[in-house]
């Protein structure tokens, strides 16, 4: 059996110490309602669109941060009819959202050594983003086959990935991992869903760009949507493409 790159614990150090930092767009209490923060909801809530988000919604959000998708969800009136689970590791930022999102149907919850202790058949649409982009293969394979559990029978998880750039070296720490679109189909592929990367890029002009992110030293996300049943919806389909 192949043996993690980092234990849990470590993944947890990692992060509390990068909470720390007021730069840290997505995790940081102190970035909440800059440029650059707001630019990642707005981007984040994009990809709920673009998956065809519907007010019954129940969305599991992994790794949800400084609450950047709550507070779209609660500014658009989203899922009035739905309900969202928000998961993190970073006590600080679960209670900073439990302070700031005080709806009924908003739950914000601690994670423990990457366990979703949630029904079976539960989510409509699971969300992480920057998850799988600092996590190994192992971490990427024991959520995946969780998320297929407590997905609804035509549930679907959205999630961004680091893609490997040509021609370089592939990195794999806690801060940066790399994958290629085909290692993520292979693997999601293995246990069950049907997987699609994103192809279409309403008015912009390059295909390798998730909304709001930044083109720093690793290089962009890109979305990538899995499934438990195949993507018939015809608007869906003109967006997401088999990965193959």
């Amino acid at each position: 059996m192949r043996k993690q790159s980092f234990e849990f614990k470590q993944y947890v150090s990692f992060w509390a110490e990068t909470v720390k930092n007021p730069k840290a767009v997505s995790v940081s209490v102190e970035s909440v309602g800059s440029k650059e923060w707001a630019a990642l909801a707005e981007g984040y809530y994009t990809m709920l669109k673009w998956a065809g988000i519907r007010r019954d919604w129940v969305i599991v959000e992994i790794g949800f941060g400084n609450g950047k998708v709550p507070y779209m969800l609660e500014r658009e009136g989203a899922i009035p009819n739905g309900a969202y689970y928000g998961f993190d590791i970073i006590e600080r930022d679960i209670e900073y959202c439990q302070r700031t999102f005080t709806s009924k149907n908003f739950h914000f919850n601690i994670i423990e050594n990457n366990s979703l202790r949630l029904p079976e058949a539960f989510a409509d649409c699971v969300f992480l983003m920057s998850v799988f982009t600092h996590v190994d293969e192992i971490t990427i394979r024991d959520y995946l086959r969780q998320i297929r559990r407590i997905l609804k029978p035509a549930g679907l998880c959205i999630f961004s990935i680091h893609l490997s750039p040509q021609g370089q070296p592939r990195q794999r720490t806690i801060a940066i991992a790399q994958y290629s679109f085909d290692e993520i189909r292979k693997i999601a592929s293995s246990l069950g869903f049907y997987a699609y990367k994103f192809t279409k890029y309403p008015d912009l002009s390059s295909d390798r760009y998730v909304p709001g992110s930044s083109d720093g030293p690793y290089g962009l996300q890109f979305p990538f949507i899995v499934s438990n049943a195949p993507l018939i919806n015809s608007e869906l389909s003109q967006l997401w493409l088999p990965s193959s």
